[in-house]
């Protein structure tokens, strides 16, 4: 063997320390490095994954989003309708007012007419009862001049004549003045009745109308609801937006869009006709 000094030795002890040294090292290299790629595959799968998921959820947010706007589109329509309704009810109380307002004057008119006729009633009471005793003061009278010109001449029976025409008279006036009393008396019930009709005629007309005005009244309060906002200004705006900026208002559609469909509810008063659609809303949305 060829000699070595023993610098060179040395020389070569620490040249294969080193190198054990550089193989450790790249081994621990080796393991870093796999480890490094093993996190990496990692990181892409749950990259994919999340892509997949964010997606997913876009997807689904925007079907919510199409659906609430269908049921906004369903809840205009139905407003639209019922504010048509309110209107003509509005109007059929404006002509039904007319109409009562006519047939008060009417009445009025009827009620004139009434009261004349009843004082024309009594003028004829007080004619009747003066002709009634005019008649019977020439009665009376005729029976007088009877018994005491029983023994008198022709003359005497001319008077008697007379006497008894005048008494023919008032009988006959005082039976005219009966016959327009009782004529008086029946136009006067007919008048009644008609004034009892026309009374019932109004008592009718204004049930319709406190009927009709309720319903006006219950038609504005079930749809007063409608005066807030059923889609929060995000989902609105965000329409035509890419599905980035509709993910970024799922926290608002998750609390102030619920919390809208909730005061649509209740304010509704627990309707099932009514709240359908706000409950329908809130179910798409939570679920």
């Amino acid at each position: 063997m060829k000699a070595y000094r023993p610098d060179a030795f040395d020389a070569l002890a620490a040249e294969n320390l080193n190198l054990k040294r550089a193989a450790s090292e790249r081994d621990m290299y080796r393991e870093q490095l796999e480890d490094a790629r093993r996190r990496w595959q990692e990181a892409e799968r749950r990259v994919a994954e999340l892509q997949v998921s964010s997606t997913r959820t876009t997807e689904e947010l925007g079907a919510r989003v199409r659906s609430a706007e269908a049921l906004l589109a369903s809840a205009r329509e139905d407003i639209g309708r019922a504010e048509a309704n309110a209107e003509k009810l509005r109007q059929e109380v404006a002509a039904q007012q007319d109409n009562v307002k006519i047939k008060v004057a009417m009445l009025d008119s009827a009620n004139d007419t009434i009261a004349s006729l009843k004082a024309e009633i009594v003028d004829l009471q007080v004619e009747a009862d003066e002709a009634r005793r005019a008649a019977e003061e020439a009665e009376a009278a005729l029976a007088r001049e009877q018994q005491q010109h029983d023994h008198e001449d022709e003359e005497s029976d001319g008077e008697k004549t007379q006497l008894r025409q005048e008494a023919q008279a008032a009988e006959s006036a005082a039976a005219a003045a009966r016959v327009e009393l009782t004529e008086a008396q029946s136009r006067v019930k007919e008048l009644e009745g008609q004034l009892r009709t026309k009374m019932d005629q109004i008592s009718e007309k204004d049930r319709m109308l406190t009927y009709v005005q309720e319903e006006v009244d219950r038609v504005q309060g079930k749809y007063e609801w409608v005066q807030f906002p059923l889609l929060p200004p995000c989902i609105l705006a965000g329409r035509d937006r890419d599905r980035t900026s509709i993910s970024t208002c799922s926290s608002c559609i998750l609390s102030d869009f619920c919390k809208f469909c909730a005061a649509g509810t209740r304010l509704v008063g627990g309707d099932s006709s009514r709240a359908g659609g706000g409950l329908k809303l809130m179910y798409l949305i939570n679920t």
